[in-house]
């Protein structure tokens, strides 16, 4: 049979084995069977999960949720319990167990079969080659049902250093290898010590048996084996597949340039052709879509993957829909060239801002506003200082100055949530299920998601006690009933949320025994059971694991983990989630001031211009002009006494107002007027002076202190008049300005602030 077996495999088996899993094995699902002794039955591993069959199953139903690993090792077992039905064993060897041998395996109807038999046969004083006939058997069963079938190497075990022993495990390894490769599954490079015993890094305490990182070890080789690659047979066609959509960069506010990671591979044959892929954008909250455009470049090899960036925007807020189409030419295969990927986005708030005006002295009401829900916060800079109001208005104090306020919008919540997962591996379903809370932190328990077994209408039942449930399992009076809910079960593997009412309140260091149990007396929650309890911690929540706890306190099963999830919240997030940035509101304060120059005595025969400055939204003179400067001739008016006033108004509704008096008269002579009668506002002056100055004045200037003269403007028309100079190019300082006529020098001190 050995020759058989080596002449069998280079014909159907041998082909490449992968170090990885191949991902052609995604959409596809294979039935192993793994027949052996304790290691495979999880011997030495702390919990059912750690084993490496367990592991082992996991890893390819990460892959797909249909593959199927079925373990039939018992503990103790060696080559002869496996040997076919109907075989006869030699003297003194046991008899094939045949709901565990390989007969049965076989007649499961696997894609492929596993056999893992670390160490027994040794142990049990066999030799190498009946050991190895052994094997032949067992392979050439599977070859005559043309079933794939992979060995483990042995493994080391602690013989007190017995070479004997020792020797025999090294070369029933190294026969396999040398028969079976590389159908070999290497159960002993990493596990051995010096001697050739098992290292005490992976010995779960008696010498033989593999602890958790031993049977991490073991199940990494099995999966690097990549069987499902092996057992995979493509299309006869190009056949891309658009796999999965990763998220990279998508903030909860929300960015133009949200970013997620494509994976495709080609589960078919080769193809150097370019892939264009379309991503549509879908935000369904406001019924919009986006498409962009890209490509892969030069295609894939068949069972080989690539991954592309993809870019989209969610700056509004929304739910969205992100989809990418794959578009080959040579895909006939359209059935699998599409991949979405959903998430929520609040999106940035916004504001829209509404300054005020006052003039003089207001309090003034500014307006900030934000989309419905959001938050609305006022601080007095832009960045620090303090919060001074809240809401969309803020109803300054009394200004007499204009003040920049800053609004900020809030969207989210103010306080921070957690959450506690347990398991969705479930091995039994039973009516109740008691566990532990422990408060690291003040917070509030919000609701439950549980696993519930049987469908339709089913209302569960709180109750709980200050402590652990630890001995107060059947000890009804020791709990307090907190409510029921009633839930809607649809699929048992699908958890249903069930609410806790305003909450339950827990403080640091507080204990919560919970017992939750379904009020119809058949109806089953889903746990499964452990060989010790299950301890599950958050920076703020620890939960321990658990019992089973029969209908109204009516028996108790330790321990065992349920199916769920324990949400909470707790502290406070001042900023929420998503901020809009501090934004500037102004209340602007206009103080109109307004200057028509000294009264004044003039020849008839001259005439005076009366200007309030421009700029100004309306004018209103006494005499019914409303022009920004009003002319008075004295060779028009006559001799008289003329009371002019003006009445401006500014942009924001501000009014000022002056009154100048202007006489005319026939004049012998002129007096030098007084120091009063040249006028400077603003003083100090930022950028821009205005001089009101007396009849006669010929010339006026700016010095410096040190005598320099700086500006000079003539004045020509030898009547009283007001002008604008421009002090921007002085530095911030003081200077004199000086008026010069024939009656002499007037000098007043002018101040600059260079603004």
């Amino acid at each position: 049979m050995k020759k058989f077996f080596l002449l069998f495999v280079p014909v159907l088996y041998v082909l490449s084995v992968s170090a990885q899993t191949s991902p052609c094995t995604r959409d596809t699902s294979f039935h192993v069977v793994v027949l052996g002794s304790s290691t495979a039955a999880g011997a030495g591993a702390t919990h059912p999960d750690s084993a490496w069959v367990n592991r082992y199953r996991a890893h390819l139903q990460s892959l797909n949720p249909a593959y199927q690993v079925t373990n039939r090792a018992v503990g103790g077992f060696t080559t002869y319990r496996l040997m076919p039905t109907g075989y006869l064993p030699p003297a003194n060897r046991p008899a094939p167990d045949t709901t565990h041998n390989i007969t049965y395996a076989i007649g499961l109807n696997p894609d492929a079969i596993i056999i893992n038999l670390p160490s027994n046969d040794v142990s049990s004083g066999y030799t190498v080659a009946e050991q190895l006939e052994n094997f032949d058997t067992l392979t050439a069963r599977a070859a005559a049902a043309n079933i794939p079938i992979w060995v483990t190497t042995t493994q080391p075990k602690n013989y007190g250093n017995n070479p004997i022993p020792i020797q025999k495990q090294q070369d029933v390894r190294d026969s396999l290898i040398a028969i079976y490769s590389p159908f070999v599954i290497d159960f002993w490079t990493g596990l051995a010590d010096s001697t050739n015993q098992l290292s005490g890094t992976y010995d779960s305490g008696d010498g033989t048996h593999l602890n958790d990182d031993g049977h991490a070890l073991v199940f990494g080789r099995a999966a690097a084996t990549d069987i499902p690659g092996f057992l995979y047979t493509p299309p006869a066609f190009t056949d891309y597949v658009a796999d999965e959509l990763r998220e990279i960069f998508n903030p909860l506010c929300g960015d133009p340039n949200a970013q997620l990671e494509l994976v495709l591979y080609n589960r078919g044959l080769t193809d150097q052709g370019d892939v264009p892929f379309q991503v549509i954008a879908q935000n369904l909250s406001l019924s919009q879509q986006s498409s962009y455009f890209d490509t892969l470049v030069g295609g894939l090899n068949g069972c080989t993957e690539d991954t592309l960036p993809v870019f989209f925007s969610t700056q509004q807020a929304g739910d969205y829909r992100i989809s990418v189409v794959l578009q080959s030419g040579a895909d006939p295969n359209s059935s699998n060239d599409t991949v979405s990927w959903t998430t929520s986005v609040l999106g940035t708030p916004t504001l829209t801002l509404v300054p005020d005006t006052g003039c003089g002295t207001a309090a003034l009401q500014l307006t900030a506003q934000a989309a419905p829900g959001d938050s609305i916060r006022w601080w007095d800079a832009a960045t620090g200082g303090s919060q001074v109001g809240g809401g969309p208005l803020l109803t300054t104090p009394l200004l007499n100055s204009s003040t920049t306020y800053w609004a900020e919008a809030l969207r989210g919540e103010f306080i921070n949530r957690g959450e506690i997962f347990t398991t969705s591996s479930t091995n039994i379903n039973w009516n109740g299920t008691m566990f532990d809370l422990v408060a690291d932190t003040n917070l509030v328990l919000d609701s439950f998601a549980i696993r519930i077994f049987d469908t339709g209408a089913q209302t569960v039942v709180f109750h709980t006690r200050p402590g652990s449930h630890l001995g107060f399992e059947t000890d009804a009076a020791a709990w307090t009933p907190r409510g029921t809910a009633s839930v809607q079960v649809n699929d048992p593997d699908v958890p249903v949320v069930v609410s806790l009412g305003g909450g339950w309140t827990l403080n640091a260091g507080d204990t919560l025994g919970v017992y939750l149990s379904l009020q119809n007396s058949g109806a089953r929650l889903r746990y499964q059971s452990l060989g010790q309890p299950a301890v599950r911690s958050t920076p703020e929540l620890t939960m321990i694991t658990g019992s089973g706890a029969s209908f109204n306190f009516g028996g108790n099963f330790y321990p065992r983990d349920w199916n769920g999830t324990v949400f909470y919240h707790f502290g406070t997030k001042p900023d929420a989630d998503c901020q809009s940035g501090r934004m500037p509101v102004e209340a602007l304060i206009s103080s109109v001031s307004v200057d028509l120059g000294a009264d004044t005595i003039l020849p008839l025969n001259a005439a005076i211009l009366l200007d309030p400055g421009s700029g100004y939204a309306s004018y209103n003179w006494s005499t019914g002009a409303t022009t920004p400067t009003v002319q008075l001739d004295g060779s028009v008016l006559g001799q008289g006494i003329y009371t002019v006033t003006v009445t401006v108004t500014d942009s924001a509704g501000c009014i000022g107002t002056d009154e100048v008096i202007v006489v005319f008269a026939p004049l012998v002579g002129q007096a030098a007027p007084s120091a009063e009668s040249l006028k400077v506002w603003p003083n100090p002056a930022p950028d821009g002076v205005r001089v009101a100055y007396p009849q006669g004045t010929e010339q006026l200037a700016i010095y410096d202190l040190e005598g320099r003269r700086l500006l000079v403007e003539a004045v020509s028309d030898g009547a009283p008049g007001t002008v604008e100079l421009d002090v921007s190019p002085l530095a911030a300082g003081m200077y004199l300005l000086e008026a010069r006529g024939g009656w002499g020098t007037l000098r007043k001190r002018l101040a600059v602030t260079g603004e």
